[in-house]
């Protein structure tokens, strides 16, 4: 969990718990113990907290007039707590997948080190053969 809050991008926007960045990376080494509780329990009771479903949403500027609604496109700050729950559970979920084997081998979707380059390649391959 420490290498987690290490790796948080201090830049990052608060959401609407006004939590930033800077302050979960700091306070790391405090904050990991009751950070991996509060996962674990989410994990056990198979629930998320409510708290960390509301967003702050925000208008960004594209192009055009800044005077144009149409210019600008919503995007939502969510709690950096639940990017940290999200990221603890994508690491367990991809790890148990890697390690059990479970996934089709050519799956390549949202896997680390995998491509639509290489689906494409395989079913290329496939059809040349067929």
């Amino acid at each position: 969990m420490a290498n987690i809050l290490k790796e948080i991008d201090s830049s990052k926007a608060a959401g609407i718990d006004n939590i930033g960045g800077k302050f979960i990376k700091d306070g790391a080494a405090i904050l990991a113990l009751p950070l991996t509780q509060i996962c674990n329990l989410s994990i056990r009771i198979s629930s998320f907290p409510d708290t960390c479903k509301l967003a702050k949403v925000k208008p960004i500027f594209k192009k055009g007039s800044t005077m144009d609604p149409k210019n600008y496109r919503p995007i939502s700050l969510l709690p950096l707590l639940s990017k940290i729950i999200e990221k603890v559970i994508h690491d367990q979920t991809q790890s148990f997948l890697s390690k059990n084997d479970v996934l089709f081998k050519y799956q390549s979707g949202f896997r680390t080190n995998y491509s639509t380059d290489f689906a494409l390649s395989f079913l290329s391959d496939k059809i040349l053969r067929s």
